[in-house]
């Protein structure tokens, strides 16, 4: 996908391209477990319903359009949510009464022992029905140790065997994730609805916040935020590519420019700061996710990798320019019509691992001065001052 391109909302499904629902195998959905699940809209309500949330920030966040459909159908059932750091910030943004962090992760010898004990804790719970958006198999296993009898889930794998109702991961995996995600609402026996973007409104007290934390910029406008990390190596522009970036937008665009990232981000955020001998102001790192929100509401726009910088801007609906190297925007670009992706064409994309075997000229194609010129362009587009 050369240049940059909007992104409006994800593609539906193809007609008859939705994943289908099954029972513990290839048998389908049988019409006494469609009455079953209409029974959640009987006077059993409220039911106690367990979300086992992405594992990854930006997935996290493209689960919203889920949760929120799920709120929507059910407005009187117990939503919780269950999350790992990071993602349980995210978590604690959507339409749910609860979140319950998840700590199963650690030394390969402590992660069973670790999952047992999760296992035991949300089984006093006493939730009727646990719906896992990861398709790992521990997410599966986790949902049966908790005693969870209605378990709606992806056939992925070893995890096929461990949910009571089973979509087709084959057919979802072409969808646009957020809208694979809403079809496991199927799962349910709920309706479908088409992927629309509309994130909750940051609160003033957010935005007050937000306000605070970006007051060492003073006036300069337009204030900017460069997402400079990643979890993985192949989605990451190189750290000389941000810091040109950064003088050429405080040079050419008088602009605040704001670097962010998680705590993982902090070496590269000073990598940066070492290169660029105009001022930037730092948060990588020193930001809690659930604070990002009201933060980037404050920006005026913000570049970033395939992260969950990314991701978390969507939230705000802070227009964007993401960069891709690794990952297929197809499938997990934010869906919504302020995010211009920015790719450039090699012959091995699109890639889904961490790193590069090359040169990763997926992403050292693309020239600072090329992203300056999208900014200027969706500054622009935005009624802001390029």
């Amino acid at each position: 996908m050369p240049g940059g391109s909007r992104r409006g909302r994800a593609n539906p499904p193809k007609e008859g391209g939705a994943p289908a629902v099954t029972r513990r195998g290839n048998v389908t959905r049988s019409a006494k477990f469609a009455r079953k699940v209409e029974s959640i809209g009987d006077a059993t309500r409220p039911r106690r319903i367990l979300v086992r949330m992405p594992n990854w920030i930006g997935d996290a966040c493209l689960a919203m359009p889920f949760l929120q459909a799920l709120r929507a159908q059910l407005p009187d059932a117990s939503i919780v949510a269950l999350a790992r750091p990071g993602p349980d910030g995210i978590a604690k943004l959507a339409p749910v009464d609860e979140v319950i962090l998840l700590e199963d992760r650690g030394p390969l010898w402590v992660r069973p022992w670790r999952l047992r004990r999760a296992g035991a804790r949300l089984r006093s719970h006493r939730f009727d029905v646990g719906v896992s958006l990861p398709t790992t198999t521990s997410s599966a296993l986790l949902l049966r140790m908790a005693g969870i009898r209605n378990t709606v889930g992806y056939g992925r794998g070893p995890a096929r065997f461990l949910f009571s109702e089973v979509l087709d991961w084959k057919a979802a995996k072409e969808l646009h994730r957020s809208d694979a995600y809403l079809h496991l609402l199927a799962g349910l026996g709920l309706k479908v609805p088409k992927l629309a973007w509309s994130p909750p409104p940051v609160s003033d007290v957010a935005r007050a916040a937000g306000e605070a934390r970006l007051a060492p910029l003073g006036v300069a406008r337009p204030r900017i935020g460069l997402g400079v990390g990643s979890m993985a190596a192949s989605r990451r522009w190189p750290a000389d590519s941000w810091a040109e970036l950064a003088l050429r937008l405080r040079r050419e665009l008088g602009a605040g420019v704001v670097l962010l990232g998680g705590p993982g981000e902090r070496a590269i955020a000073a990598e940066i700061r070492a290169r660029v001998d105009a001022d930037v102001l730092d948060l990588a790192g020193h930001t809690r996710i659930e604070e990002m929100p009201g933060l980037l509401s404050c920006l005026d726009l913000m570049v970033s990798n395939d992260s969950g910088s990314a991701h978390l801007a969507a939230l705000a609906q802070l227009p964007t320019v993401v960069f891709f190297g690794a990952g297929d925007p197809k499938i997990t670009a934010p869906p919504w019509d302020g995010c211009r992706v920015i790719t450039h064409p090699v012959s091995c994309a699109p890639c889904l691992k961490n790193t590069c075997r090359f040169q990763l000229e997926c992403l050292t194609g693309i020239s600072p001065e090329r992203v300056t010129d999208e900014v200027r362009q969706l500054l622009a587009a935005r009624g802001r001052r390029p």
